[in-house]
């Protein structure tokens, strides 16, 4: 499973790296830039992030009796860490915590998980990999376009949302 990042497309892994740039910028957090257009709504979401971070890559879906990643933050898991910490999937295994998924990137909202986005590149989120995610409860799921990424010269005012999944 570690290797999956180490063979996904240069594309998908720098529109990654892009996305969580403008979701690093001080102007971006705090605004409408979540306001999107669907397929035929319109709706304004408000974001505002607390963490040192505000947008986690590669986040590891850990849900079991003892730890929640989906509702609580690896800091708080773990403890004893910086606020900007997200494990590897082998970390996790390293403690026995297996992750049922990795979403591409979260963005926290009042000290929580509150986004979960995956970059679709070629292949849209699997049906398995979807539903999968729902019984775990992970909210506002939602798919942006790679190419739509990586085509914009500066960071949008509007974020172009491919899907809205869960």
């Amino acid at each position: 499973m570690a290797s999956y990042v180490a063979n996904e497309s240069y594309k998908h892994k720098y529109a990654k790296k892009v996305f969580k740039k403008w979701c690093q910028e001080k102007e971006f957090f705090n605004t409408n830039f979540f306001d999107y257009f669907g397929y035929d709504t319109y709706e304004k979401i408000s974001w505002t992030s607390n963490r040192e971070k505000h947008a986690w890559l590669e986040y590891p879906i850990v849900v079991n009796e003892k730890y929640d990643s989906v509702t609580c933050n690896w800091d708080e898991i773990w403890g004893d860490c910086p606020s900007s910490f997200v494990p590897t999937f082998d970390d996790c295994k390293k403690r026995k915590m297996y992750p049922a998924a990795i979403v591409d990137v979260v963005l926290t909202s009042k000290g929580m998980p509150t986004y979960f986005i995956e970059i679709c590149h070629k292949n849209p989120v699997s049906k398995s990999k979807l539903e999968k995610l729902e019984s775990l409860g992970v909210p506002n799921l939602i798919e942006i376009d790679a190419d739509w990424i990586l085509n914009q010269t500066k960071r949008p005012e509007i974020l172009k949302i491919k899907r809205w999944l869960i």
